[in-house]
């Protein structure tokens, strides 16, 4: 569900777009309720240090939305 979701966001454009987002959006809700109190970086910190990392190049944080707006939607 998540690749799929993920490939969606990529894949669509205006509206389309969003619905996928929101889509995504409740698959991550959804994998928070069955994960209960997990913390990505306390329990994957190779994967937290390479998003991270990730996040630090332009080209990447240019063409990505950003996270803090991500979580306050999310939440």
């Amino acid at each position: 569900m998540i690749y799929e979701g993920a490939k969606k966001i990529m894949m669509s454009k205006g509206e389309e777009r969003q619905k996928a987002v929101d889509e995504f959006l409740g698959y991550l809700k959804v994998l928070e309720n069955k994960l209960g109190n997990f913390s990505i970086e306390k329990d994957a910190p190779k994967l937290f240090a390479w998003a991270s990392q990730c996040m630090e190049r332009e080209s990447v944080s240019k063409a990505l939305a950003d996270p803090n707006k991500i979580s306050a939607h999310t939440f």
